[in-house]
């Protein structure tokens, strides 16, 4: 069913994002309980976010829909009993009826998935007066690639960082200022398809978080754990 979490907003609602993806769909390989998170964005380029647990259950009966077990209840077969036609019961030809190859014919992991931005690490702590450098890593793109990195500002509206155009992006010389959110925005002029890279997090010290930040900290550690996230949007 849908997720939205009766997600409301006095903008209007440009993305409603679930695990990074407009849409999930989970298979019999997934039963169990799985964690979903759900991201909200509107057309100022605010954003919320929540995380919630999902069970999947494996409802298919047993033996539900199998083909009867051959020969139950049916008449004898004509001829049955008589003399072996020639060839009958013979070895098979090589490879007949064999298990197909693991693998054989399974999509590439990946494949037809179309632009995908990954990135790690995501997390830094540095030292004021230190640098660093944060990096994306784009697969499925056909096109020539553009690049443009954002900065989150408090109210979690994303600001262009000028000139930051490229795969990488590092500030030099960090002061307290510099702690915050960063992400890239990369554009496929071939598929015609804009993805924002995984959230980066920088923090001042050597352990205690720049003011204001400890639940900054907090979100970036658990999206290390989890993987990356990526959010999708077509032009």
């Amino acid at each position: 069913g849908d997720i939205d979490n009766g997600s409301s907003d006095n903008c209007a609602i440009t993305s409603m994002l679930v695990n990074g993806a407009a849409s999930i769909t989970y298979s019999a390989g997934d039963v169990g309980v799985q964690s979903v998170t759900l991201r909200v964005l509107d057309a100022a380029g605010l954003f919320a976010e929540c995380t919630a647990q999902v069970t999947v259950v494996d409802d298919t009966v047993e033996g539900e829909g199998e083909p009867p077990v051959e020969g139950e209840g049916e008449p004898p077969v004509e001829g049955e009993g008589e003399p072996p036609v020639e060839g009958e019961g013979e070895p098979p030809v090589e490879g007949e009826g064999e298990l197909p190859v693991e693998g054989e014919g399974e999509p590439v992991e990946g494949e037809g998935e179309g632009l995908v931005v990954t990135a790690d690490p995501v997390y830094f702590e540095r030292p004021i007066g230190d640098s660093v450098t944060f990096e994306v890593v784009v697969s499925g793109a056909d096109g020539a690639l553009s690049f443009q990195w954002y900065r989150y500002t408090p109210d979690k509206a994303l600001e262009v960082i000028p000139d930051a155009n490229d795969a990488t992006y590092t500030i030099t010389d960090i002061i307290e200022e510099d702690a915050g959110q960063y992400q890239c925005e990369v554009y496929d002029d071939v598929l015609e398809e804009t993805v924002l890279s995984p959230m980066f997090t920088l923090v001042i010290g050597t352990g205690m978080p720049a003011a204001g930040l400890v639940a900054l900290a907090l979100a970036a550690v658990l999206t290390s754990l989890t993987g990356a996230t990526v959010m999708r949007k077509r032009k």
